[in-house]
């Protein structure tokens, strides 16, 4: 098995059809060795795809497609689905959705548990990798899933965790922030690595790259932003991860060359073709700029999020602030006492500010 390095990107995606264009093995110079696919998609047909021995495949469990599109899939099914085909694999899991109320919330974080520890108990394939899943949009919630975990069951007894429901709230870094670190500081003494759900993404490899001082065991991402981009000819630009619209008007001037691009001319642009190839550079530049970014002095790193990534400033403040004085204070000087209603608002540490 490929060692995964902290901090690593993991394309979500369903797997290209046309070989030339995966990121494992296709005709380019770019080799890529990770992927995380869902259960949803492949569960109940012949898996079509050949991954080299070396290729790290994180199984979703389609937990999410699952209680929205009534598939048919259960706890069961899935660990099978994954102990044949996969590295690493979710526990089937029922997430919180925003509209959810108080009371549904803790019965989905109880079937949650009663799912992970179903599978625990029946792998048979101990090289699988099975990861707890976490649900929570705030402190409460969290400590709630984590005490109904230390409830029914060893939690040392997992390979890792993984929190997932946090998606809809990836347009507020602060609030994403807040909650990595409530998720990283509750589980910290059990020194597992870590998979944040749906958050990879753009200036979310600055966060992860910074919470990687604090939690050093494995950190892992994923989104399917690449993709998305692409399959729309939208193209990430360098540092930026701009996203740039190829079309008849611009493709001649904003075509790149990069070690993807440079194998295609503009016309393999313009045909069906496409999008896979803009995916593949998406792809690339995506996995470039998380690289660049642990390579990057914290004063350095400032600066570049800055011009390129302003409001992720927020998320660079507060993590600095809760290696400095902890989680407690962390929440009440971001003013999220909400998130832990037990905090002593009277910190010394609010003289400092």
């Amino acid at each position: 098995m490929k060692e995964i390095k902290t901090f690593n990107y993991i394309p979500a995606s369903i797997v290209p059809k046309n070989n030339e264009f995966n990121w494992w093995g296709g005709n380019n110079n770019f080799k890529y060795n990770y992927i995380l696919i869902n259960a949803f998609h492949y569960l109940n047909t012949k898996f079509p795809f050949d991954f080299p021995k070396d290729m790290v495949i994180i199984g979703d469990s389609g937990g999410f497609q699952n209680m929205t599109q009534g598939a048919e899939m259960d706890v069961l099914k899935v660990l099978r689905w994954q102990e044949k085909y996969c590295t690493i694999g979710m526990t089937f899991d029922k997430p919180i959705l925003l509209s959810d109320n108080e009371n549904i919330r803790k019965l989905k974080q109880y079937d949650t548990t009663i799912n992970a520890y179903k599978a625990l108990d029946n792998r048979k394939n101990n090289n699988l990798k099975l990861y707890a899943v976490f649900h929570g949009h705030n402190y409460i919630e969290l400590q709630n899933q984590l005490n109904i975990y230390k409830e029914k069951g060893d939690l040392n007894k997992f390979d890792g965790f993984a929190i997932g429901g946090i998606v809809p709230l990836a347009s507020n870094p602060e609030q994403i922030t807040l909650i990595s670190l409530i998720f990283i500081d509750l589980i910290k003494s059990y020194k597992k690595p870590l998979h944040f759900f749906g958050t990879g993404g753009g200036g979310y490899g600055i966060i992860y790259n910074l919470l990687k001082e604090i939690h050093t065991n494995n950190i892992t991402a994923d989104s399917i932003y690449f993709a998305n981009n692409g399959l729309y000819m939208q193209m990430l630009e360098g540092n930026s991860l701009k996203n740039i619209k190829v079309d008849s008007k611009n493709l001649n001037s904003k075509w790149c060359n990069c070690d993807i691009c440079k194998n295609y001319s503009l016309d393999d642009i313009k045909n069906k073709e496409g999008p896979s190839i803009i995916i593949l550079h998406n792809l690339y530049h995506i996995v470039k700029h998380n690289e660049n970014l642990k390579n990057i002095d914290e004063n350095i790193l400032y600066e570049y999020c800055k011009i390129y990534y302003p409001k992720f400033l927020i998320s660079l403040d507060i993590i600095n602030y809760y290696k400095k004085y902890g989680l407690n204070d962390t929440l009440i000087k971001y003013q999220n006492f909400k998130l832990n209603p037990s905090l002593n608002k009277k910190s010394k540490s609010l003289n400092y500010y």
